[in-house]
């Protein structure tokens, strides 16, 4: 009697099906390298968004460090690391200096009146102007609230320096426009020269800083020196004749600008 062999007691179905068997192997193993390789890019591409996210977060903290987040100038911190480096160039005779302290007149009752949002935008201007005042040698900051910093770096001579006040003060007092409201500030200026008498940052602030309490006292809108600066009372006649050409128009007539205001439209 004869049996029929089933088809898989063939020897070449067996081989089939050792070959099917071993191709379905490979398949599963190629889908799960491909899943692997796909999680793998997956989870790098994660950590490369996660390190870049961090590089920014830290770019960030130094910049808040190193720049003042309103106006984006340098901040207080800058301004004194740069102030002693000045100090230590004018030592070497690489240049003298002068540092002007600019307080803005009337700035408090502009936040009191009108609200912070106003006076942020107040300071976003003044810096601006400030810059487009100062060439790209000299230093310009905010060293809180609303007052101001400015290295004049080696000026021709303190005549220029003097120039440089009375245009600052005239520039901050023009109106200011923020959408319906003209905001109209003044600014008083303390100025102190590079010299042997001012040999660390604290000093030479100090200085500056007197001056512009005199500058506060003697009715804002103005600067003064220092009185300890070399050429301080040679320039007594050049800053008075400066500012009161700041101070009146061409005619004689008292400016009728005020020293700070503000109004809606």
């Amino acid at each position: 009697m004869h049996v029929q062999r089933a088809w898989y007691e063939y020897a070449a179905a067996r081989a089939l099906a050792a070959i099917i068997a071993l191709l379905l192997i490979v398949g599963l193993v190629q889908v799960r390298t491909t899943l692997l390789v796909r999680r793998q890019r997956e989870l790098e591409s994660i950590v490369a968004d996660r390190t870049a996210q961090l590089q920014r977060n830290q770019e960030n903290l130094e910049r808040m460090a190193y720049i003042d987040v309103l106006t984006g100038l340098p901040n207080r911190r800058v301004f004194n690391d740069d102030l002693g480096r000045f100090i230590s160039g004018c030592k070497r005779g690489q240049g003298d200096f002068a540092l002007l302290l600019i307080d803005l007149d009337g700035f408090k009752s502009i936040n009191d009146t009108v609200g912070h949002d106003v006076g942020d935008a107040v300071l976003v201007e003044v810096a601006g102007r400030l810059r487009r005042l100062t060439r790209e040698t000299d230093l310009v900051a905010r060293l809180g609230g609303d007052e101001f910093g400015l290295v004049l770096a080696q000026p021709r001579n303190m005549s220029a320096v003097d120039t440089t006040c009375a245009r600052i003060i005239k520039n901050l007092s023009e109106p200011i426009g923020l959408g319906d409201r003209i905001v109209v500030i003044g600014a008083s200026i303390g100025v102190a020269k590079a010299s042997g008498d001012h040999t660390t940052p604290d000093e030479i602030y100090k200085a500056a800083d007197v001056a512009l309490f005199e500058a506060k006292n003697a009715g804002r809108n103005t600067w003064r020196w220092d009185e300890t600066s070399a050429a301080s009372a040679a320039m007594t006649a050049s800053w008075k004749r400066l500012n009161e050409e700041v101070e009146q128009p061409s005619d004689g007539r008292e400016s009728d600008v005020p020293k700070s205001r503000f109004h809606t439209g």
